[in-house]
């Protein structure tokens, strides 16, 4: 008959059978254990009390929670970790699983490799022990994404001073929503506009023409950053070419075309309300052409403006000119 001293000292899980002296059952808890044990024969003759030490350790186990993602063309490694056994591990993967093309599963328990391919995939992992008694088993999500990519033309729409502007960049890739950043060392947008980080929207009204190049860079939710892309936006301006009107005559016919480029034709011409040019002359406001017989002689300062077909408009100072044809006051017989 077998006996324990002290069925305490026993770990949780097992008993001492006293007919056959098996210890058995399954332990809920690793640990050194000290036991004393004393055999009684059939006489109930008994014996010394003989100390034993047994070692229950834990069975191994996948400590690792979960994957991060990784991104199609970007190296990824990822190291596996279990507690518990004896080390060192090894480690298997379920044959029947397919990793994403790029990676490899090696027996230290490291995912490596460039993936070459989005999607959402199952991984079976085993570790067992260096005594191979005991292994576990655990199943992990691996997400592989797109890197966020600017969609958007790298040349913008054109804008034109005075008039609203609004373009809006788009994304593929990474993990929506995403913020958008102008890149702080390089040429700034057009003035009066802005970018709205969280859109993607370039908004305002642009109060200066010329053309602008800047950097723009998205940002997934989840910190991941594509690299600098270049923009640039053309800002159209109304602008008056005609550099100054010729001289006219008294009671000669006049006939001078202005000119314009930028914003959107076809144009309306007009003179300012506070101004008039010479008697006998008219601007016609689809053609921009002065015309007419001036009547008198003078020198007359006038603003012409020219909008164009969305309500843009551009002025222009000048300076007009009306003198006498010369004339040959000699009389015609000598």
């Amino acid at each position: 008959t077998w006996s324990l001293y002290s069925s305490k000292n026993l770990p949780d899980g097992l008993t001492l059978d006293s007919k056959s002296g098996v210890i058995s059952g399954t332990p809920t808890q690793s640990g050194v254990y000290f036991l004393n044990i004393r055999i009684t024969d059939s006489l109930d003759t008994e014996s010394n009390w003989s100390s034993l030490m047994m070692t229950i350790q834990e069975a191994p186990s996948v400590i690792t929670i979960s994957l991060p993602e990784g991104f199609v063309g970007s190296f990824y490694k990822m190291n596996l970790y279990a507690s518990g056994g004896t080390s060192p591990y090894t480690w298997t993967m379920d044959p029947a699983i397919n990793l994403p093309e790029g990676l490899i599963f090696d027996s230290g328990g490291i995912l490596l490799g460039t993936p070459e391919k989005s999607g959402s995939y199952r991984i079976i992992v085993q570790v067992i022990d260096t005594e191979v008694t005991k292994s576990a088993v655990k199943s992990f999500t691996l997400s592989i994404i797109e890197k966020p990519n600017i969609a958007t033309n790298a040349t913008l729409p054109k804008g034109t001073v005075g008039s609203v502007y609004s373009t809006t960049f788009l994304a593929t890739g990474g993990v929506s929503p995403y913020t958008w950043s102008l890149s702080s060392d390089t040429q700034k947008l057009p003035d009066g506009l802005t970018l709205d980080s969280k859109s993607g929207v370039i908004l305002g009204t642009p109060t200066k023409g010329g053309w602008f190049g800047f950097y723009i860079t998205v940002t997934d939710s989840i910190g991941t950053k594509n690299e600098w892309q270049w923009f640039s936006i053309t800002i159209d301006k109304i602008e008056i070419m005609t550099p100054n009107l010729p001289e006219g005559f008294v009671g000669v016919a006049y006939n001078t075309p202005l000119y314009a480029v930028g914003g959107s034709s076809p144009y309306t011409w007009k003179v300012s309300s506070i101004q008039t040019l010479p008697e006998g002359l008219s601007i016609y406001p689809l053609t921009g052409v002065i015309s007419g017989t001036s009547t008198k002689v003078g020198t007359y300062d006038i603003t012409i403006s020219a909008t164009d077909s969305t309500g843009i408009t551009s002025g222009k100072s000048f300076t007009l000119s009306i003198i006498e044809k010369p004339n040959i006051a000699t009389n015609a017989t000598f």
